[in-house]
Order: C-alpha cells, then structure tokens, then sequence
C-alpha cells in the first residue's frame, strides 16, 4: 500500500513524500531496499534511488504495522514516479507503486496541503531536516504519518492534519482580535507559533463524512485553530473519535477559506481537500461494501488529544 503528496519544507520549496505501507502479518521480516526511479514531463530522467529501507513501526488497533517514508526533493515540474521495496539481495518486488506528481514553484499564493488522516501523532525529539516526510514544525517537531492503508479500528481515534501556506495576515492586531473563537485546540505537539508574528490568520473549516457516498453526518463548519510553523505557514489538525462510527467505507471532506482574503479570491471561497478512510469490523476484517445499517446522526466535532 502506497501513500504520497506534495508538501513545502519551511522555506516554501516543494517536495514529494511517500509511504510504504505493510500490515504486520505481511510485513518484510528481512531487510528490504526502496527502489524508483522519476521522469519529468519531457520523458527524461529526474531522479533515481536504490538504497537500504528501514521499516518503522505503526499502530491500527492492537496490531503493529510497518512503514517507509521518504522525500523527494525536485525543481518545480510534473513528473511520474515509479517506486518498490524489493528485497535486500534482490529479486521480485514485495510492493510498487507510481504517482503522477506536480511540484508547484515557490510562492506567495495561498495553498492548502494534502490532507493526512492517521490515528496517532508522534512528537519528535530531534530538530527535523527540512524536508523530513511528514513532521510538521521545528521547536517541537511532529511526525503525522498518513495510513496509506487507511484502516482504522473503532478503538482508535482519527486525527486529521492539513498545513496552510501564505493566508493573509490582518491589517491589524485589533482585526486579529475580532476573528471567531476557536472551536477546538490544535494538534497536540504542534509547533509553538514565531514570536514574530503575533496576530494568527483567519481560516475556516468545513468537514464533512460520507458513508459509501452519503452524508453520514451533518457538515461541521468553525474556525480552525492555526499553529505558526515558520512564517507564512501554519498547520492544524483535531481528533475524532471513532467508537460511534459504525464499520464502513468514508470519506472525510474538507473546505479551507481564508476570510482574510479578497471576496472575489480562490482563497475565500475555498480550496477542497478529501481522504477515504475505512472503519474496520470488531475483530479487524474489512466491513462489507454496502452497509444498510442506519448512519450516525450526531456531529463528529474536533475532541483535544488529552495529555
């Protein structure tokens, strides 16, 4: 299973990040090699690895499964990506995976990243690199590892993580101060906002769950909570616990506006960003296709991580 994005290191230069995603019960118990190879557009080679791909470990549940990530850093352009683990002393691939990928140059535009759904977050105790896939912020560092799976289990909560580049900053603090309370904190661990910047942007969130294509709860809408990484550019995620969701096939929408910027904007209406995800039985299997079971009729609302 495969998982990838394009996100920007604290500087505004792109990057592509991937994951290799292995359940515990097939995952490589010898050591494996991540091998790829990017063209450009033009059909010429970009890049190429062959290199040793530790497995770290990742939770669904009580099950502990095994990942790889990496980055790719590149000029801005479109390029195809063709990537596999293989084993350490050659032979078939255990999983490949390609990707189509666009790296948008640097820029004062407002942008929205992937959004990553995972049910853990790991605070870091080492300063990042500044492409290092997936940590977010660099005085208290966190990795939001996607599940390229997208499995979870009702035990665990769903966490849902998206950065934001270049929002417009209010005129004045005194506009700050009139921007809506915050429905939730933010993600726990994340970075601690630059003494620089002391008035947040204004964004607004939209969240919507379908089940198998169907609203299976009412829309959330509330301004987001915003945590300064470096300047320009701000992250925010909250916790939904799974336990009233019944097992299924979802979808999680998402609906960023930044209510500082021009009416007639991109920006204020809205960039689109959307993940599935499953909700796995109780004794771990997949759900079936369609269920006729009735959907939730509460609200999934941001819950704080409890520390």
């Amino acid at each position: 299973m495969f998982w990838g994005g394009p996100f920007r290191a604290s500087s505004g230069e792109p990057f592509f990040a991937l994951q290799f995603y292995f359940p515990g019960d097939k995952a490589p118990a010898a050591p494996v090699k991540f091998g790829g190879l990017v063209t450009s557009d033009s059909g010429g080679e970009a890049a190429s690895f062959w290199e040793d791909a530790p497995l770290t470990d990742m939770k669904t549940g009580a099950k502990t499964d095994k990942v790889f990530e990496r980055s790719i850093i590149l000029p801005a352009g479109s390029y195809h990506g063709a990537f596999g683990i293989f084993p350490a002393d050659g032979g078939t691939a255990l999983e490949t995976a390609s990707a189509n990928f666009k790296l948008e140059p640097k820029s004062s535009d407002f942008d929205v990243s992937p959004l990553i759904l995972t049910n853990e977050l790991k605070p870091q105790s080492k300063r990042p690199g500044p492409a290092d896939p997936f940590i977010f912020g660099v005085d208290k560092p966190i990795k939001v590892e996607p599940k390229a799976n997208r499995s979870f289990s009702k035990e665990d909560s769903l966490w849902y993580f998206y950065a934001v580049s270049n929002p417009k900053q209010p005129e004045s603090a005194g506009s700050a101060a009139a921007a809506p309370a915050p429905a939730s904190p933010p993600a726990a661990g994340a970075a601690a906002p630059a003494a620089a910047d002391t008035a947040k942007p204004r964004i607004m969130q939209r969240i919507g769950v379908l089940r198998d294509g169907k609203p299976a709860f009412a829309p959330f809408t509330g301004p987001a909570e915003m945590q300064q990484l470096t300047s320009g550019y701000y992250a925010s995620g909250s916790e939904i616990p799974l336990t009233t969701f019944e097992p299924g096939y979802y979808t999680f929408t998402l609906n960023i506006r930044d209510l500082n910027a021009p009416r007639d904007s991109a920006a204020f209406k809205g960039l689109d960003r959307q993940a599935e995800f499953v909700v796995l039985k109780p004794d771990g299997t997949l759900p079936d296709k369609a269920s006729a079971k009735a959907a939730p009729a509460t609200t999934p609302r941001p819950k704080p991580k409890k520390s």
